[in-house]
């Protein structure tokens, strides 16, 4: 089983002190996706794909083979993998391949740098049930209870980011859509000084065009056993910001 980087990642929404013993771990699940919250947030990747990699021979060990229950692996295994990876960009090693190791109570995380070295990290599984994460993603079926809005990556994270570091004295910051602007704005205070923040980007026009999901995000979003409902087609509901419906009286 090979995880990418986007999959090692998701150990950055992990619990990394107090809490729950479970929120300190990432879960794989047997088909390769790797999940992580802090009982808060949580983020979710789908299994890399092995066929868009060549994985170099040191890369190849035993397999794991994982039961329905998946495995919860700790943190630090991931923190660390991602530390080692290479610098360099060929995809081949931004990967890490889970691995059998000489302890039959361990399984390693083993990646691979520029000059051929590898690097294992090993520990041991954690012996805990992980939350039912499935839940907190599922999706409404009814699509007027669902808002959505394409932003420019970059601009919105780094407004999010201003308006964090000028209210950091506060543990929330408040979200507002215009939908007739297509604007997003953000408002805030700084409990110390007193000051009100007001950032604002504006919504992506995506020209009727929307994400459409992929089979992975089909089973995760949908309630179990539905996995396999129809997808929302490319057209639907695709506005830049879904307007809700308005009854018009004539006059």
């Amino acid at each position: 089983m090979i995880f990418s980087k986007a999959n090692l990642l998701v150990s950055r929404a992990a619990s990394v002190k107090g809490g729950r013993r479970a929120l300190r771990g990432v879960r794989i699940e047997k088909d390769g996706t790797t999940v992580a919250t802090d009982g808060t947030t949580i983020v979710a990747v789908e299994p890399a794909n092995p066929e868009l990699v060549t994985l170099p021979s040191q890369l190849i060990g035993t397999r794991v083979i994982l039961g329905e229950s998946g495995m919860v692996l700790p943190v630090d295994m991931f923190t660390k993998t991602l530390k080692a990876l290479s610098k360099d960009r060929r995809l081949s090693l931004q990967h890490a391949s889970l691995v059998r190791t000489s302890d039959p109570g361990k399984v390693g995380l083993v990646s691979l740098d520029a000059a051929g070295n590898t690097s294992i990290v090993q520990d041991s599984p954690l012996q805990l049930e992980y939350p039912d994460w499935r839940s907190s993603l599922i999706q409404s079926k009814d699509e007027e209870y669902i808002l959505r809005v394409c932003v420019n990556r970059k601009a919105f994270l780094d407004l999010i980011s201003l308006v964090d570091e000028m209210c950091s004295t506060t543990p929330n910051i408040f979200l507002e859509i215009d939908i007739r602007r297509n604007t997003i704005v953000f408002r805030g205070v700084n409990s110390q000084t007193g000051q009100r923040v007001i950032g604002a980007c504006p919504a992506l026009d995506t020209a009727g065009q929307w994400l459409p999901k992929n089979a992975w995000e089909q089973v995760v979003l949908s309630p179990p056993g539905t996995g396999d409902a129809k997808k929302v087609p490319d057209q639907q509901k695709s506005h830049v910001v879904v307007k809700p419906k308005v009854k018009r009286t004539q006059k």
